[in-house]
């Protein structure tokens, strides 16, 4: 595992040090908690080798679900009734959460059903509305989430006629990432099928980590997706938010 830590602890007031070598140290430990979780490893065994409270690591491994051959290893070698029954407790409760996520998941899909070319219309508009420039004539929307970018492009093509020779990017992350920026771009650039060409010089956020990251290698930071001589279409946008606006005021008052 890569752990990348860049911070000038030198030019920094030695009560601050302190702080951040401790939030560091902790940062650490948790990383190397959730490694030893992911093994199979039980709580009271983590706790032990890192020197800290069985409650912190079930804090940080919370979230990490144990294979069945693993959960059945640690309950038939668990010598502690609690930790037995913890597992088994955590079993139950995998399964019930798991159900109860695809019933809604099932009924979120069924209830959506397929989109109208009008619903799609009016997602886009209500899309830019929460997440798009609304300043200085230009159509610039800002994400980090894949489907929403896909979303926003084929919105471009389908209602405002954009040919994506048109559409520009420029990736923002933070400067850790620096020595990683072409497989970044090269993510971006196969998600939203816009050549590297056009991308313009990526975005580096000057701020030092004080945590270290194990999802390094699978961040990919915010896109910033940006039209050509697009003052008429950023108008046509705005537009359309207000059309949006003041009918949904409108529904209000006949509701």
């Amino acid at each position: 595992m890569r752990l990348i830590i860049s911070l000038n602890l030198g030019a920094l007031p030695r009560t601050r040090y302190q702080v951040i070598i401790k939030v560091m140290a902790k940062s650490a430990q948790r990383l190397e908690a959730r490694r030893l979780r992911t093994k199979g490893i039980s709580v009271n065994v983590i706790a032990k080798k890192l020197k800290v409270s069985k409650s912190s690591v079930c804090l940080w491994c919370d979230d990490i679900d144990l294979t069945e051959e693993q959960r059945e290893i640690l309950i038939k070698h668990s010598r502690d009734a609690g930790e037995k029954g913890r597992l088994l407790g955590a079993k139950a409760n995998k399964e019930e959460r798991v159900k109860r996520q695809k019933y809604f998941e099932d009924e979120g899909i069924k209830e959506v059903g397929i989109l109208s070319k009008r619903e799609l219309f009016l997602v886009g508009v209500a899309l830019y509305w929460s997440e798009g420039s609304k300043k200085n004539r230009r159509v610039v929307l800002a994400n980090s989430d894949p489907a929403m970018v896909c979303l926003f492009i084929r919105w471009l093509k389908e209602y405002l006629c954009v040919d994506m020779a048109d559409i520009y990017c420029t990736v923002s992350i933070n400067q850790d990432h620096q020595i990683r920026i072409k497989t970044v771009e090269g993510y971006w650039s196969k998600i939203t099928g816009i050549h590297l060409s056009s991308f313009t010089k990526p975005s580096y956020k000057q701020v030092k980590n004080k945590k270290v990251y194990e999802n390094f290698n699978d961040h990919y930071g915010t896109l910033f997706l940006k039209l050509r001589k697009s003052t008429n279409s950023c108008y046509r946008i705005l537009g359309y938010i207000e059309g949006l606006k003041k009918n949904c005021h409108e529904s209000d008052k006949i509701a």
